[in-house]
């Protein structure tokens, strides 16, 4: 069975972006990590389980702060083990493409011999990929809900055809 990678942005998707005129802090944990929502994070944990064949590389900013065990540690003992690498981040030299995080994907996909692979990103920014990929959207005020996640598992079922 082939694999299937799912790229996964991380704020606005598993904790929320503050609503116009509120000022509320993010949680942050006693190492100063950002605390993720639970529900959003199980959702997410719910669908991901259910497929043998998914792999999960980061492509949220986290991966310029945080290293990958960090970033697994948010995420249930059960699916850490999914979550096996981060997206190369594009050259503060360069200039940024329209689709950075495309671009990232493509990169990634590229160098670890993937370029064929069934692929899905979930991201607040919808602007960061071309129309013509599998993309989960999710608003950064509501966060990976119910409506995420069966998307996620439609996109996923897909995967195994």
């Amino acid at each position: 069975m082939q694999n299937t990678y799912i790229f996964i942005d991380i704020d606005g998707v598993f904790n929320l972006e503050d609503l116009p005129g509120q000022n509320t802090e993010m949680p942050y944990d006693e190492n100063g990590v950002p605390l993720l929502v639970p529900e959003f994070v199980q959702l997410f944990t719910e669908v991901i389980s259910k497929y043998d064949q998914v792999k999960i590389v980061i492509s949220s900013s986290w991966r310029e702060l945080f290293d990958l065990p960090t970033i697994r540690s948010r995420f249930p003992k059960n699916i850490q083990n999914k979550i096996i690498a981060v997206t190369p981040v594009w050259s503060a030299c360069a200039e940024l493409p329209k689709y950075v995080r495309y671009e990232e994907v493509m990169q990634y996909l590229a160098t670890t011999g993937n370029e064929d692979a069934y692929w899905i990103a979930i991201d607040d920014l919808p602007g960061h990929y071309p129309d013509t990929v599998n993309l989960v959207a999710v608003n950064h005020y509501v966060g990976f809900d119910h409506h995420a996640a069966s998307k996620l598992d439609i996109l996923l079922q897909k995967s195994l055809s």
